[in-house]
């Protein structure tokens, strides 16, 4: 009897032990997913193209047509992405999440992620996001988009990656800035 009652009592024991290590182990996951190191830059950060220097104005975090530069107007800025953490393990999904200004349709936000080939000197755009796709507004928002599964992942032994933005305006009612950009791998498809 006492043996029944003492198996009983292990095997409860263990129950109990499998589901905390479960939990623990489940946490760890997501914990994974939420504190990975992407690769961040802010808009102030860039390098405009020697065209475009004069229209391009920087404040604190931010890149935005110059208030001075004409009424329709097309600017270039360029990021240089090092690797980080979050993209050298290769994951299966590409993402970028970007904070922007597009007030409506005299203006316009486009961020792309590129990848040149150090090999052949070769250039390809994986992501793309236009801030045309999302509603217009007249205070900063932000958008994800993601290659789905279907693009390179990372390789910086034989590539290396900018972000090339375009912030352009059709008359000056248009005010597009670019603020901040995250990319990351999300690591499930």
């Amino acid at each position: 009897m006492k043996a029944k009652i003492f198996l009983a009592v292990l095997a409860k024991r263990r129950l109990v032990t499998g589901a905390v290590s479960l939990i623990f182990f489940l946490g760890s996951i997501s914990a994974a997913f939420a504190l990975g190191s992407p690769w961040v830059t802010v808009g102030s950060a860039g390098t405009a193209d020697e065209a475009n220097v004069d229209y391009v104005s920087f404040s604190g975090g931010i890149a935005s047509i110059d208030s001075s530069a004409p009424e329709a107007v097309s600017a270039v800025l360029r990021y240089n992405i090092v690797s980080a953490p979050d993209l050298e393990d290769a994951g299966a999904n590409v993402a970028m999440k970007v904070r922007f200004r597009d007030n409506g349709a005299n203006a316009r936000v486009v961020v792309s992620l590129k990848r040149y080939s150090m090999d052949n000197g070769g250039s390809y755009t994986m992501l793309t996001f236009d801030s045309n796709d999302m509603p217009s507004s007249t205070v900063y928002q932000t958008a994800t988009v993601q290659d789905g599964c279907s693009g390179p992942h990372f390789d910086f032994q034989n590539y290396s990656y900018y972000l090339e933005v375009t912030l352009s305006r059709t008359s000056s009612a248009g005010t597009p800035a670019f603020s901040i950009a995250q990319l990351f791998d999300i690591d499930i498809c």
